[in-house]
């Protein structure tokens, strides 16, 4: 079976005169407009041809061995003709047969330095394997062509980074990227948009091309065909329409309709969910078929028996690079703690053996809403309904993983840190500042509020040091907190509104103490930690409120925080 081969007729190299409004020729369709710009330029350019069924497979994985045979000969058309009469060491890898269809290319690359195998610790880089049969990953993609394509990593010398970060950021700042994560598996249409940019690139159409895929070229001429369309209508004499019968309720759709993720970070960790805002990451689950490609036809998602889950109005799905796969909603048929996305056909296809995810935001509702505060929320499993693609079998999938808990509030606390020095010189004496603290966080808005009400500080203590009569202040104020010591734990009880509130900008608290340093003390020192930051059903050191719910946790791991280091 043929995979995107490019022409041998590409040599030597021509300027491309991209077309980006082709209809493709194949029988199966683009998956967005992007890729359908690409593949049709390519293919009109005679760079790209499909499969002897008639079909392109758009979706289909791209292995290492096909992508250079596609690499090296667009390298073949950039280079003097000369360079093909020159020998090639066939037997370059230890996994690549002399004889095998993609030796040459593979081996070509190997001599020019465009790769050089998958390094070991420890193995001579001649024994190093190339891996043809495996996916090619969107890292390495970028490199290949950015060295094909004779532009410059953007290097960092002073980074401590990973080998492919210099060529995302080239790739980034020439708009040549495609906006996906490192170790990402390319598909043909992939595959496709990538040579397309790179081409356009060195042509100098890049421009026109990233319009093409955003449909702003088509939508401009729309827009004038319309309106010389109405101005002929105004001047029509047999035109007696009312103007507003002309209006249609049909819209197209946007044929590049990706949506990214806005929250980079999906992090699956017990968690605040805010009122009025999507939810952090709540759960995710792999998606895998042995036997063949799977299309998948419904995602559903499932709430513990335990979870409250008034607030939570539908659950957003993504893929593993954060691309927005659909709306899930509360499905009765279903189940009272079920959330259904339908998905198109076609629309999310699984490859044989391969490994994907999808993930889950929830969509909460505001306080004012139907929001409620203090509810639980947990997600019990992500089921995934599909049919096989050659078989059309029925399959279902099922995660089996425990999933974090997170609870709702109308307001969060985003952070707690240290307010002062990291280090300071100890001294003795009464009313010692002994630590301070900063608190923020973010409110809903409306009738929310963010207050610390109660604060178990642990001192650390060295060499005979003691501390007592603790008092709370804010910068600023003389009104005074009294504390509760007991041995190395200080806890700061019905902290009052004009020390704890901290809703419409950080607040830092004030601890001090009388601190005693024993005579002949070698190493004195003293450091105050807010140590355990709780859990749902377990109380922490902190203890707060959003105006609605008191909560004894907080979204950190441990310690929460600690203070300067006071020493010798």
């Amino acid at each position: 079976m043929r995979l995107l081969i490019l022409i041998i007729g590409l040599i030597p190299y021509v300027a491309f005169a991209l077309s980006y409004d082709t209809e493709l020729p194949y029988t199966d369709s683009a998956p967005d407009l992007a890729t359908k710009v690409s593949v049709g330029a390519l293919t009109e350019e005679g760079i790209l041809d499909g499969n002897p069924d008639g079909s392109f497979r758009f979706n289909k994985l791209l292995n290492r061995a096909e992508f250079m045979k596609i690499t090296m000969l667009l390298h073949q058309g950039l280079q003097d003709r000369s360079f093909i009469d020159e020998v090639i060491n066939l037997s370059c890898f230890p996994d690549v047969a002399s004889e095998a269809w993609f030796a040459e290319p593979i081996c070509r690359a190997k001599q020019y330095g465009i790769v050089h195998g998958n390094s070991r610790e420890g193995v001579d880089p001649q024994f190093w394997f190339f891996e043809p049969s495996r996916s090619v990953q969107y890292e390495e993609a970028l490199k290949v062509l950015i060295n094909i394509y004779d532009i410059q990593p953007d290097l960092c010398i002073e980074c401590r980074e990973e080998w492919y970060e210099p060529y995302i950021r080239a790739a980034k700042g020439r708009n040549l990227d495609l906006n996906l994560v490192p170790g990402h598996k390319l598909t043909r249409g992939q595959v496709s948009r990538l040579v397309a940019r790179f081409v356009a690139y060195e042509e100098g159409t890049l421009q026109e091309l990233l319009d093409a895929e955003a449909g702003i070229e088509k939508e401009a001429e729309e827009t004038e065909e319309a309106d010389e369309a109405e101005e002929m209508t105004k001047n029509d004499p047999m035109n007696t329409d009312d103007e507003e019968s002309s209006d249609s309720s049909e819209t197209s759709d946007s044929s590049d309709s990706s949506i990214y993720d806005s929250d980079p970070d999906a992090t699956r960790r017990p968690n605040m969910i805010l009122l009025g805002q999507d939810s952090p990451a709540l759960a995710a689950v792999e998606i895998f078929l042995d036997a063949e490609p799977l299309d998948v036809t419904k995602i559903i998602v499932i709430f513990t028996a335990a979870s409250s889950i008034t607030s939570i109005e539908a659950v957003k799905v993504y893929n593993e690079n954060g691309k927005y796969l659909g709306r899930a909603n509360k499905d009765a048929t279903a189940g009272n703690r079920h959330y259904v996305l339908n998905m198109k056909n076609g629309s999310l296809v699984i490859q044989k053996q391969e490994t994907r995810h999808v993930y889950v935001r929830a969509i909460v509702s505001g306080y004012k809403s139907g929001g409620v505060s203090g509810e639980d929320v947990e997600v019990q499993g992500i089921n995934i309904e599909g049919d096989g693609y050659w078989s059309n079998r029925s399959y279902s999938q099922g995660s089996s993983d425990d999933f974090p808990e997170h609870e709702t509030s109308q307001s969060v606390v985003g952070g707690v840190s240290n307010a002062g020095s990291a280090q300071e010189l100890l001294v003795a004496g009464t009313d010692i500042p002994i630590g301070s603290f900063k608190f923020a966080g973010v409110t809903s808005g409306g009738t929310s509020d963010l207050r610390v009400t109660d604060i178990v500080f642990t001192l650390g203590l060295g060499d005979g040091v003691t501390v007592s009569n603790v008092e709370m202040s804010t910068p600023g104020s003389t009104d005074r907190l009294s504390c509760t010591t007991a041995g190395t734990s200080v806890t700061c009880s019905s902290i009052p509104a004009n020390f704890g509130t901290f809703k419409g900008s950080p607040r830092t608290l004030i601890l001090y103490g009388d601190v005693t340093i024993p005579n002949g003390a070698q190493r004195p020192s003293l450091q105050v930690i807010i140590s355990s930051p709780g859990s749902i059903g377990s109380a922490g050191d902190i203890t707060w409120t959003d105006g609605a719910s008191t909560f004894q946790w907080v979204p950190f791991s441990s310690p929460v925080v600690r203070g300067t280091y006071y020493s010798w």
